[in-house]
C-alpha cells in the first residue's frame, strides 16, 4: 500500500502538526506501508526531496507568498502549489491523507478531486482535523484577527469547508469535541466520523 500525506509544514519543523505527521509516517512505515509526505519548504527554495527511514519520501515544494519573512501566512498557512503534483502522481497512491481543513494544501487537494474526478479513479481522501473548528471562544485582539475570524465563520466554513467535509471519504480528528462540532459548524448531517 502507498499513502500520500499532505501537510503544510515539513517534518523537521518544530510544531504539533509536523511532528504528528512525521510520527504517523514512521508508524505506517513500521506496518510495511510506503509513505510520501507532500509538504512545503517554508521558503522559496525547492522543490527539495528528502527521505526519512527506508520508505518515507518527503517531497517539499517552495512557498510562493511571503517566503522570506516571518509573516503569519508563511508560517501558519504557506502557499505552495500541489495541483500539478497531484495531476501527475495521484494515481500512484492508494490513499491520500490531508491534515486540517484550513490550509491551502488541503483546499487544493479537494479542488483536484473536484476537477479531475474522472482521472483520479476515486482515490479515497481522509480529512484529518487538528482543531480550528470551534473559534467562538477565540479572543481576537486586533482588527485583522477579528476580520479573519468573521471570514472563517461566515464565508470559509460555510462554502469551502462544507464542500471539503462533504467530499472527504473519511473524517478523523485528534479531538472528539471537533467531531461533535462538525455538523453544527458546517451545517451538514454526517455521521461517519472516527
Amino acid at each position: 500500500m502507498k499513502v500520500l500525506l499532505i501537510t503544510p509544514s515539513p517534518p523537521e519543523y518544530l510544531g504539533g502538526l509536523a511532528l504528528f505527521t512525521k510520527d504517523l509516517a514512521i508508524n505506517l512505515e513500521k506496518n510495511d506501508i510506503q509513505v510520501d509526505i507532500l509538504t512545503s519548504t517554508l521558503s522559496k527554495k525547492g522543490p527539495i526531496y528528502d527521505k526519512i527511514g527506508e520508505n518515507i519520501n518527503v517531497l517539499k515544494q517552495k512557498v510562493y507568498l511571503f517566503p522570506d519573512n516571518d509573516n503569519f501566512l508563511r508560517i501558519k498557512n504557506p502557499l505552495f502549489f500541489i495541483l500539478k503534483f497531484l495531476k501527475k502522481n495521484a494515481e500512484k497512491y492508494d490513499l491520500i491523507h490531508v491534515h486540517s481543513y484550513i490550509y491551502f494544501s488541503t483546499i487544493q487537494t479537494f479542488f483536484y478531486k473536484l476537477l479531475f474526478k474522472r482521472k483520479n479513479r476515486r482515490i479515497p481522501i481522509i480529512l484529518h482535523f487538528h482543531g480550528g473548528i470551534q473559534t467562538e471562544d477565540f479572543i481576537a485582539s486586533t482588527l485583522m484577527e477579528k476580520l479573519m475570524l468573521l471570514f472563517k465563520k461566515y464565508i470559509f466554513d460555510i462554502i469551502i469547508g462544507k464542500v471539503m467535509i462533504q467530499k472527504a471519504n473519511s473524517i478523523i480528528s485528534v479531538s472528539k469535541d471537533d467531531l461533535l462540532a462538525i455538523n453544527r459548524v458546517f451545517r451538514i448531517k454526517r455521521k461517519d466520523y472516527n
